[in-house]
């Protein structure tokens, strides 16, 4: 299992969870990594446990008393996402339940049984203390910004086991969650782009460019594991395209 390093130790984590089991092993991997971890296992008692110490919420969807998406909706009256973020897991996979979880106010979602590499990953992402390995790309493809009719024309320019850098003619508002049309990518990779939900953490203009960053949200532990190989690999997907081109897009991203 992999450990953070230099993680301050004012960042909290709180970890929503009914399943004692469950919720002690998720405490050991975050406190081993450095981050200061508070538990509880009713939503109502987590309602109260988040304080100013309190960074990231792990929440459970199932709860005995009232369920996650709730408390969710509760923190959000309290905290914005930039003071709080919150993250659900849960074993419910299918679209319409990670879309629901983003929609009252979640950040991310992460997929039981709990993969303690995807757990940890997970967490540092958030805190804003990772450092993802990356596969360089060069996939046109287009995007599906989700709640809007807009279709921007994309080039994925890398991809990591967490998220994307894409190169776009337009921008994109933070926070927004969208969709790849991909299907070079998706061929070269095995991946169903076209099914997985991306949320934009950035969106800045380099020269003549624009770069997004994105995070994907509930990616299921089999394809994060392929993509954590490519990106250890350093791997390059040119989907067909002259591999001067990727390596072009890789210089001008090496200056974000």
């Amino acid at each position: 299992m992999k450990t953070a390093t230099n993680v301050p130790q004012t960042y909290g984590v709180l970890i929503v969870e009914d399943d004692a089991m469950t919720r002690s092993v998720m405490k050991r991997v975050i406190s081993m990594a450095g981050f200061r971890v508070k538990e509880a296992a009713l939503a109502s008692d987590g309602f109260k446990s988040v304080d100013e110490d309190v960074h990231l919420v792990l929440v459970d969807i199932g709860l005995p008393d009232y369920d996650g998406q709730n408390l969710a909706v509760r923190l959000r009256r309290r905290f914005s996402k930039e003071r709080l973020k919150i993250c659900f897991v849960s074993s419910l996979q299918g679209k319409d339940s990670v879309q629901k979880c983003l929609d009252v106010g979640g950040d991310d979602y992460i997929i039981k049984p709990i993969d303690k590499d995807i757990l940890l990953q997970k967490v540092t992402k958030l805190l804003g203390q990772s450092t993802p390995q990356f596969a360089w790309v060069g996939a046109d493809c287009h995007a599906e910004i989700l709640d809007s009719n807009i279709l921007p024309d994309l080039k994925v320019v890398r991809l990591s086991e967490s998220g994307m850098l894409i190169k776009s003619s337009s921008r994109f508002q933070v926070g927004a969650h969208f969709k790849l049309d991909c299907p070079g990518l998706t061929s070269a990779i095995k991946l169903p782009f076209n099914e997985v939900v991306h949320r934009v953490t950035s969106c800045e203009r380099i020269g003549h460019s624009i770069f997004i960053s994105s995070d994907f949200v509930g990616l299921t532990e089999k394809y994060v594991n392929s993509l954590r190989r490519l990106a250890i690999r350093g791997t390059i997907i040119t989907d067909a395209k002259n591999l001067s081109e990727t390596k072009e897009n890789q210089d001008e991203a090496q200056k974000k």
